[in-house]
C-alpha cells in the first residue's frame, strides 16, 4: 500500500515538474522574442 503511495507520489511530482519545465521555456522564448522586437524597433 505505502509503496503504490510512493510511486503515485513520484510519478505527481515528476509531471509537476515537467510542467514547471515546460512553463520556464515558453516564458524565456517569449521574453527572448519580445526583447528582440524592442531591440529591432529601438534599432
Amino acid at each position: 500500500m505505502s509503496d503504490n503511495s510512493t510511486s503515485n507520489y513520484n510519478r505527481d511530482l515528476r509531471a509537476r515538474r515537467f510542467k514547471f519545465v515546460i512553463g520556464g521555456l515558453v516564458t524565456a522564448f517569449i521574453v527572448i522574442f519580445f526583447i528582440l522586437y524592442i531591440y529591432e524597433r529601438v534599432m
